[in-house]
């Protein structure tokens, strides 16, 4: 059998606990990291057992339970599993109060691997202990392959400036740390790109001057082997909040953001490996009204607008380009078979399914001036709107979605009410896109309007940055821990 060596750090709750359990290998060491600083971040606040569950494809194959803080811990067999993920739950009479998981491990004879657990009470929104290195809103947040939580640009509070700087949370210490060095230029609201080789690029988005908010041109790549950032050619077209889809492994299409007459802009990374743009006339689509868009499954990006004109298929693809002109190719709804359940408006959020259809969920209807009460799903090859499977309890505008690490499930946080950004959604919820199972709605430590979400390898969830009602600067960020029963 073989054994972990369990770590248990707390010192940012004032209290350490630290318990060895040496395998006769040393194969695994799990740390426990408790990032958090506050009277209910304690995880072993009432727990009476704990549980150890190792799953492979997350399947349980093995547990055991221990009483605590009696028994010595220790995890069950590992030997032939493989690629892992280890589940530690402290229980208070059979219900689960705290957990943590690892980002799955391959295990290997001879090879010996210490890994990070963020373990803290679940369902919570906890403060970091840490600040941000900047008290950023409206920014770009997402993890790297390291497992690290990259945050780039966004305002500052009461939008009196944008930020150029980038910054890293480390799950593993609990800490946020400047990269040293800067975007092309300084911008909330960017639109972001990601690409198979690692290759991340920012695109246009907002810039203060003034106390005026104006759309920029810039754009920035970043490659996290490389740790750097750089300049790439800039946008035709000044762009704030654009929506950009990648169709094919080097090509990307960018709609909206900007007033003016309605042009598009390719991207395509042409000789010599430099990226080159190319502006188009939209012959068959008002871009200027284009509030959204995604890459779907097949590589045809859906179009989401403030109306008909403006809402459908742009099917240009790797496939199509040599046969179809960009400027002619936009396939629009009909307002007249678009379906009982089409919304036009702003602030949606739109996510890819597996099927070829995109769920669309939240936002503005700009025919009623409210949030959308329900989700949609479109179905691009009829070009019509459906109920969706997956309807969460929150609809909300402006609000991210990343996927969590299990199967098809999403994490939808922050946002507001309110299509004027005056009544923040301090919530995050969970839901699978596909069954349309729910999840717990997790309440945040304080109002986060304008936070970004991001998915831990852990699986847990970080949520960085956003003002509160009196725009107090927010260095601050919060974690969870769902826990799905």
């Amino acid at each position: 059998m073989r054994l972990v060596a369990l770590v248990t750090v707390l010192a940012a709750c004032d209290r350490t606990v630290t318990e060895h359990i040496d395998g006769n290998d040393g194969a695994l060491r799990l740390v426990l990291v408790n990032p958090t600083s506050c009277s209910d971040c304690d995880p072993w606040q009432g727990v009476d057992t704990v549980r150890i569950e190792v799953l492979r494809h997350d399947e349980l194959v093995d547990a055991a339970e221990y009483d605590y803080p009696g028994e010595a811990l220790s995890l069950p067999n590992l030997d032939g599993f493989g690629v892992v993920r280890i589940v530690v739950s402290g229980l208070s009479s059979g219900e689960v109060v705290s957990a943590g998981r690892t980002a799955e491990v391959t295990l290997a004879p001879g090879l010996t691997r210490e890994l990070p657990l963020v373990f803290l009470p679940v369902n919570q929104g906890l403060p970091v202990t840490s600040s941000m290195i900047a008290p950023r809103s409206r920014h770009q947040s997402f993890t790297l392959r390291d497992g690290r939580v990259l945050l780039a640009g966004g305002l500052s509070p009461g939008n009196g400036t944008a930020y150029g700087g980038l910054e890293a949370y480390n799950p593993s210490t609990g800490a946020f740390a400047g990269l040293g060095y800067e975007m092309a230029g300084n911008a909330g609201d960017m639109a972001r790109l990601s690409y198979a080789d690692g290759e991340e690029m920012f695109l246009g988005g907002t810039h203060i001057a003034g106390g005026t908010e104006t759309p920029v041109t810039t754009v920035t790549g970043f490659i996290e082997e490389a740790d750097s950032a750089y300049p790439i050619a800039s946008l035709p077209v000044a762009r704030s909040a654009p929506c950009a889809s990648r169709f094919a492994e080097h090509q990307a299409i960018v709609f909206g953001g900007h007033q003016g007459d309605p042009y598009g802009d390719l991207l395509v990374l042409g000789e010599g490996a430099r990226w080159e743009w190319t502006s188009f006339p939209m012959r068959d689509l008002d871009e200027t009204r284009v509030t959204g868009c995604v890459a779907l499954a097949d590589e045809r990006t859906f179009v989401q607008g403030l109306d008909a004109d403006s809402t459908g298929v742009w099917p240009f693809t790797s496939e199509t380009a040599p046969y179809l002109e960009p400027a002619e190719c936009f396939e629009k709804v009909s307002a007249s078979s678009a379906g009982e359940a089409a919304v036009y408006g702003l602030g949606m959020a739109l996510v890819a399914l597996a099927d070829g259809a995109a769920w669309v969920g939240g936002g503005l209807d700009a025919a009623t001036g409210r949030p959308a009460p329900t989700a949609r799903e479109f179905n691009p090859n009829a070009l019509r709107f459906e109920a969706a499977r997956a309807q969460p309890t929150r609809p909300r505008v402006e609000g991210p979605v990343v996927e969590w690490i299990f199967g098809d499930w999403r994490a939808w946080g922050c946002g507001f009410v309110d299509g004027g950004r005056a009544e923040p959604e301090s919530t995050v919820e969970l839901f699978d896109i596909e069954t349309g199972e729910l999840g717990p709605v997790v309440g945040l430590d304080r109002e986060r309007p304008g936070c970004q979400l991001a998915a831990l390898h852990d699986g847990s969830l970080l949520v960085t940055g956003g003002f509160d009602a009196g725009d107090d600067a927010a260095v601050s960020a919060a974690i969870i821990v769902p826990w799905i029963d």
